[in-house]
Formats: C-alpha cells, structure tokens, sequence
C-alpha cells in the first residue's frame, strides 16, 4: 500500500512539473505606425499584455532614420522568452518658414531683394536651413532653401515669389510672397521752346534702414572701410551687447556688389559681448582675420590649414599662453595643465573650430582659446557658435584674408 501511494506521489509531482515547465510565455504589441524622428520615446508603451515580467525595455535610436527590430525579453517562473517587435522612425516635420512681410509693394524700377524679406528658416531637429540659389540646386539635394519668382521690377503688375525649404530627410515646406510692383508716374513738362511731351519721372530705390532690421544688410557692409579691403567677410552680431544670441553671416563680394551667402543662429559668451579677458564669459568685440582650423572629425575640405585633434592636443593657459600645444612635438611637462584645454574632452563643440587673431600676443590674462565652433549649447564661454552644417560650410569657404566683425549690428558700418 505504501508503494502505491509512494508511486502516486511521484506521478503527481512529475505532471505537476511538467505542467509548469509548459506554461506558456506569452506578449502582445500595440499597433504602432511609426515614432518621429528626435523624439521621446519609452519601448514600454509598445507593450499590450504580457503574463510574464519584462526586467528591462530595449531602447530605440529615434535619431536613426528606417525601421529597428526591439528585443523584449519576458521572464515567467524562471523560464524566459524573446519577442521581436519592428518599428520604423520616420522624421516627417517640415521647416519653418517665418518671412518679414507675405506682402509688398514696390515703386516700378527700384530694388527688390527677396532674402531681405525673409526673417529665418529653420527646422526642428535639424536647425538653421541654408539658402542655395535655384540654379544650383540638385535634385538629389536636401538640407537647403532657394526661391522661384517671376517679378518684373520694370513692370507694373502683381507677382509670386515662391520661397521652397528642404530640411536633412527631405520634408519640403514653401510659402509665397506677393509683391505689386506699383505704376511708373508720369509727369507732363511744359516747356517754353519745345511742344508738350510727357516725361517720365525718375524713382529712386527703396530705402532700406538697417535700423529695422536684426542682422546686417549688404548696403551696410559695402559702407564699411574693410569691404574696400578684402572680398570676403564674416560678421557674428545681436542687438544688445547683453545678449547671448544672435545672426551669423557670410558675404562675398561678386562683380563689386557685396552678396549675402548665408544667414544663421549664433551664440556668444554667457554674458555676451564686450571686451575680451580670461574669465568674462564675453565675445569679444572688433574686427580680426582667421588663422587655421581644427577637429575632432576630419578635414571636411577647408580652406585653412586643418589640423585633426588627437589626445596630444591642448590649447595652453599657462606656460604657452593661448597657444596650440602638441606633446608630441613640444615639451608641455612644465605645465600643471590647470588652466590648459584638453581639446579632446570638447566633443561635438570641436568637432570643427576655427581660430581668429584675437591675443595673437599671447599676453597671459587677456584671454585664450576664443574660437569659432560647432554649436552644441544655448551659450559659450566667450567663443562664437553656429550649427555644425554651418561650420562646415564656412570652413570650405572662409580663408586667412576673410574678415570676422564681431559687435552689435547698428556698429558693423564702423568697421
């Protein structure tokens, strides 16, 4: 009798066994068409119903573009279970298209400039859009914003301008602005010698008061001694000395008219601008010359002498003040390093750079390391900033007899 009940034991303790290890582990998803591109996003929303416990929830990369395949991993009384879910990223945000003016009105014959009506375009993962003229743009090109218009100064009538911004992954956004160009007056002169005849009354251009705008004009820059100087000119400007943002610009002197090649967001030092100095956290103000260029990534083609940084490179603020160290060139054993750069230790902000001759003296106390950088940051510690793309472009521009006019936009004539 024993060895029947000892059996039976046996046997239910086996099934019980075997009908634990059977369970099923089971999960289900939520339908999820797609995450956008940049944003936040927590895996454990994807999740419907699970009978078992997920320990941790696998991360999506929403800075990647395309779909990814997420492994959740579910646990159930010591057994575990993979599940794969599929899902794709998209960036499906257009550009911002913000204009001074949708409308304008312009006497017959005067200037009309379409960028001067255009106040930024951005976007919101990518930044600052650069402008390209239409007859360069590709069709493959993204990243950019041109203009298509049909207006005929010399002609009264209405037109369209049609301004068109592609940002990194292709989303297109336009907007137009319509202009009327107005009736030519005409004026009849009587003459005491001659028979009637109606003349045509002269029409200036359309003043435009650089007053009333936040970032400079090219009127403003043909006004300045330095134009006469060189043909190309970078300004890094804002409309308070106090501010820690502002407009960087790139113009270029083509067939003696002075052309704007690129408008942009920039940053300054945390207390703005003003008089350069170790510890001011301010840009400082005046005109200089660029020197060479530097990064962590490598040479994107700049006109400058490139130099890659590696765990070699330090920028002094001690025995070899506000100057480039390499050790494997230079004994840098003397200095404590307190007061230096470790230039690897700034990623992303130096993934470019580039510097320009302030303290090119090296007196100890008036200030090192103020570069032109990638933009990472709402502020600096006295260095000047745009967006990496920007960098990039002015580096492939930009050369040692290339101007940089750092102040308020109303003191940029003075230069």
């Amino acid at each position: 009798m024993k060895r029947w009940i000892l059996l039976l034991i046996c046997v239910f303790l086996l099934y019980g066994c075997q009908t634990k290890q059977e369970k099923l582990i089971t999960l289900s998803f939520n339908d999820n068409e797609y995450v956008e591109y940049g944003s936040e996003f927590n895996s454990q929303t994807l999740v419907k119903d699970t009978n078992g416990e997920i320990k941790e929830y696998p991360l999506l990369d929403t800075k990647k573009i395309g779909k990814q395949v997420l492994t959740f991993q579910v646990f159930l009384d010591k057994q575990q279970k993979s599940f794969e879910k599929e899902i794709e990223v998209k960036d499906t945000k257009k550009p911002i298209i913000e204009l001074h003016k949708d409308k304008v009105t312009i006497e017959c014959k005067s200037q009309f400039k379409v960028l001067d009506y255009i106040k930024s375009i951005t976007d919101e993962i990518d930044g600052d859009i650069t402008y390209k003229p239409i007859k360069e743009v590709k069709e493959t090109d993204t990243n950019y914003y041109t203009y298509k218009d049909d207006v005929q100064t010399d002609k009264a009538g209405s037109y369209k301008v049609n301004i068109i911004a592609v940002d990194v992954n292709g989303n297109k956004e336009s907007q137009d602005i319509g202009v009327t160009v107005k009736e030519q007056k005409v004026v009849e002169v009587v003459k005491k010698v001659a028979p009637k005849e109606p003349v045509v009354e002269e029409t200036k251009p359309v003043e435009v008061n650089q007053k009333d705008y936040s970032y400079v004009l090219p009127q403003t820059i043909e006004k300045t001694n330095i134009s006469k100087k060189v043909n190309k000119i970078v300004t890094y400007t804002s409309t308070s000395y106090a501010s820690k943002s502002g407009t960087a610009q790139y113009f270029v002197k083509e067939n003696g008219k002075w052309v704007e090649k690129m408008k942009t967001a920039a940053i300054f030092g945390s207390r703005g601008m003003g008089q350069g100095a170790e510890g001011s956290k301010l840009s400082p103000i005046g005109i200089y010359y660029f020197e060479k260029a530097y990064g962590l990534k490598g040479n994107p083609g700049s006109r400058l002498s490139y130099t890659q940084i590696n765990d070699k490179h330090y920028w002094c603020g001690e025995q070899f003040y506000n100057q480039f160290i390499d050790e494997s060139v230079t004994d840098h054993s003397g200095c404590s390093k307190v007061e230096d750069e470790h230039l690897v230790d700034y990623p992303k902000h130096y993934n470019y750079f580039a510097t320009f001759h302030y303290n090119s003296s090296n007196t100890p106390g008036k200030g090192a390391a103020y570069f032109m950088h990638c933009k990472y940051s709402s502020s600096t510690a006295g260095c000047i900033a745009v967006a990496e793309n920007q960098m990039i472009y002015l580096l492939k521009n930009i050369d040692t007899s290339t101007a940089l006019i750092i102040d308020q936009v109303n003191k940029v004539e003075n230069y």
